[in-house]
């Protein structure tokens, strides 16, 4: 009777986890977990406030040699068309009517009456002043240099590549942003022979689409590989069945009582499966294998399960607050990730210990019979003689440990460590890498920076002369409202265009940088633009985009991690200490653990491998609570 209700129990939690697993939320966005004091984070907020939301793709068509100007301007019209896309910026939007006005300002009379000429034809042919433009431009390209700078920015006649920058009226993580995205692309399919994207909207939608496949195929490789271990480690083929019965209704539980948080990150989600799996496979080795002991001793199967659940349930427990412990505290993270990811892998520890102590127990005495009949050799190999070597050279080994554990923490501490959304977008080989690749090989790298302070036109002006002046930024291309207003004199395009860069108490100055998101000369780039920013006088400034969020991230992440780590090491030696009531192991364990973590985490500087900060911070606390 016991037992039935347990399995009702199981089974009932199990179809409602079901259930609630389809209102999970996940984030997509690491800005999100920054500090609400943070600067970063406060600009965010006043960004969308005053702005709105919005996210950005960049699009570049491969078209043939027939495709004209004029049917790729078309693009620029039937993007700007499509749901949600509240802009596109191309070759048009520089060179339009008022640039040809300038043009024609700037010229000797007899050439005026010329572009007065040519200015007819076009309007009577149904041409645009863009194309216009760009014929003069090959006519002359010499006397018209600044043309052919917007011109190479978003048109590479003769490679047929054209650029477009779109930016879309929702944030990138939002599920209006891939259906507008999957029509940007039918637009671009529609024309080109092949298309390429990159941007913070198209990163958001194929690291989504990317982990839901990457999550489905690693839990398709860790079953066999998990049953594998098992087979080798326990005596019967039936324990396979318990593991898979046990294992699955604790993933079960855990995913879905995430829908009672506010929402989860792509990081936790991504690992949530296979870390689970390894947490239950712990409890469940332990269980199993100490219960055909007993059972080898004679013991009836109801005294077998006493007994061995006697034994078991002290380093079971043991076990599960150590690994708890360690999770637990990446709550204590200001980036609140570590809030995320604590309490929803602390929950999957609580629920596969739950069902490790009753569900296993019960699953053990139905299925007595089975695991009787299916019993056979096992293969583990007895260390017996390795641990006799092990000891017999226990002073080399201590010795070494001692030689390694400076060398390995120095090694570790100098990995070239990434932060920010980049860090998990795609690896070299992934298409979207590709897109990025091509896109960077033929127009550059579009770092966008954003700089959004209050209100004060005098201050810009002085501030965006400082900034085209200082070429160790590698600024190319700066957009700004004063430099508008001193471009346009039609009083309709200059209002559209200035309700881009200005509000009623705030204004924002768009920079186009040549560095990566992330590398050492971004790092010293952000770190001088926010010195100029503050000393140009403003009372009110805010560093937003991908690099300056990256280093804000970082800012916030490496005191984290300190703190982190001697909340968990602290808490681990006390359960120890509490388990063994010795006052050496304390110390002897944690020093192995954090020993294994500077060489395990040293292996990425001498490969000369980029480490994303998450990875290591998350590999670190499971072999800390291992």
């Amino acid at each position: 009777m016991k037992q039935k209700i347990i399995f009702v129990v199981f089974f009932l939690l199990a179809i409602i986890s079901i259930f609630l697993m389809t209102k999970v939320e996940v984030n997509y966005d690491l800005s999100k977990y920054l500090p609400s004091d943070e600067n970063a984070s406060i600009g965010l907020r006043i960004y969308e406030d005053q702005y709105g939301e919005s996210s950005t793709a960049n699009l570049v068509l491969k078209f043939d040699s027939e495709t004209t100007l004029s049917e790729i301007l078309q693009v620029s019209t039937d993007l700007s068309q499509i749901e949600n896309v509240s802009s596109v910026l191309f070759l048009d939007d520089y060179l339009n009517q008022s640039m040809f006005d300038q043009i024609k300002a700037a010229a000797d009379p007899y050439t005026q009456a010329y572009l007065e000429q040519l200015e007819a034809n076009m309007l009577l042919t149904g041409g645009t002043y863009t194309e216009l433009i760009v014929n003069l431009y090959n006519a002359s390209p010499t006397t018209m240099s600044s043309v052919g700078d917007y011109i190479d920015t978003f048109y590479h006649e003769a490679n047929h590549t054209a650029y477009f920058q779109i930016v879309f009226g929702v944030s990138a993580a939002s599920s209006l942003t891939e259906p507008a995205l999957n029509a940007v692309k039918d637009v671009a399919s529609a024309i080109s022979i092949d298309y390429y994207l990159s941007g913070n909207a198209a990163s958001t939608v194929y690291t989504r689409n990317t982990i839901t496949k990457e999550v489905f195929n690693i839990t398709i490789i860790i079953i066999p590989i998990i049953l594998i271990i098992l087979l080798f480690m326990t005596p019967s083929f039936f324990d396979l069945v318990i593991f898979g019965v046990v294992a699955g209704v604790s993933i079960l539980l855990n995913l879905g009582t995430n829908a009672f948080l506010p929402n989860i990150s792509f990081v936790t989600q991504s690992m949530a499966i296979a870390l689970q799996l390894a947490i239950s496979l712990d409890y469940i080795i332990f269980i199993v294998n100490r219960y055909h002991k007993e059972k080898d001793l004679g013991l009836s199967t109801d005294e077998a399960i006493k007994a061995a659940m006697k034994k078991v349930y002290q380093p079971v427990i043991a076990s599960a607050l150590t690994t708890g412990v360690s999770f637990l505290a990446l709550i204590f993270m200001r980036f609140s990730i570590g809030m995320d990811i604590g309490l929803v892998f602390f929950k999957a520890i609580v629920f596969s210990l739950i069902a490790s102590l009753t569900l296993l127990p019960a699953l053990i005495k139905v299925g007595d019979k089975l695991i009787l009949k299916s019993k056979h050799k096992v293969f583990l190999p007895r260390f017996g003689k390795f641990a006799k070597f092990i000891y017999k050279f226990r002073y080399a080994f201590l010795v070494f440990l001692i030689a390694i554990i400076v060398p390995a923490y120095y090694f570790q501490s100098h990995n070239n460590f990434i932060y920010g959304d980049t860090a998990l977008t795609a690896a070299e080989g992934s298409s979207y890498y590709e897109d990025v690749k091509f896109i960077e090989d033929n127009y550059g790298l579009q770092n966008q920076i954003i700089i959004l302070t209050n209100k004060d036109q005098a201050v810009e002006a002085s501030l965006v002369q400082t900034l085209m002046s200082d070429t160790s930024l590698q600024i190319t291309k700066i957009e700004s409202g004063v430099m508008y207003l001193s471009q346009i004199s039609d009083p309709v395009i200059l209002q559209n265009i200035l309700a881009k860069f200005y509000t009623e108490d705030y204004s924002i100055i768009i920079l186009t940088v040549n560095l990566p998101v992330e590398s050492a000369d971004t790092k010293l780039m952000v770190t001088s633009l926010r010195q100029i920013v503050s000393d140009s006088g403003y009372s009110e400034y805010y560093l937003l985009g991908q690099s300056p969020i990256a280093y804000s991230i970082e800012d916030v992440i490496r005191v984290d991690y300190l703190i982190v780590s001697i909340i968990a090491v602290i808490s681990i030696m006390i359960i120890i200490l509490l388990t063994f009531k010795n006052f050496i192991m304390p110390l002897i364990l944690p020093l192995v653990i954090v020993s294994s973590v500077f060489l395990t985490m040293s292996i990425p500087y001498f490969a000369g491998e980029r480490v994303v900060f998450l990875g290591y911070l998350i590999v670190s606390t499971i072999l800390l609570g291992a």
